[in-house]
């Protein structure tokens, strides 16, 4: 890191917990080249004297979440709308499969027929 203050000119940088913890998760199957490019690109751009998550690529913020259980959601203190949750995950999957149907049923683990189900239900068909 030091090294890397001195080739963009920076001031002394750090990094912030939370952006060490999503750099730790990565796999980096680039190993140190890859993790240098990164912290190249986000000193070269930022002008913070600390890394913080927002600065590094939407790749590595979302890596996380992509890994984390299928089952793995928890419920927000102040509670959801089921019915406005089921409605953006269709929407979601819909996007990801380009429209197709079937593609998306399989996204969200239903039959196309439950998804059409929905689709009535939820005003989207």
């Amino acid at each position: 890191l030091a090294e890397l203050r001195e080739a963009a000119q920076c001031g002394y940088v750090a990094v912030a917990a939370e952006a060490l913890a999503l750099l730790q998760a990565q796999p980096w199957p680039g190993n140190v080249r890859q993790l240098r490019n990164v912290l190249e690109r986000v000193l070269l751009m930022g002008d913070e004297t600390v890394i913080e998550p927002e600065a590094l690529p939407a790749e590595i913020r979302s890596a996380v979440r992509d890994q984390a259980e299928p089952g793995d959601v928890r419920l927000p203190p102040e509670g959801v709308k089921l019915e406005e949750v089921e409605r953006a995950l269709i929407r979601q999957a819909l996007e990801r499969a380009d429209g197709n149907k079937s593609h998306a049923a399989r996204l969200l683990g239903l039959t196309r027929d439950t998804l059409r189900y929905r689709l009535e239900k939820h005003g989207l068909g």
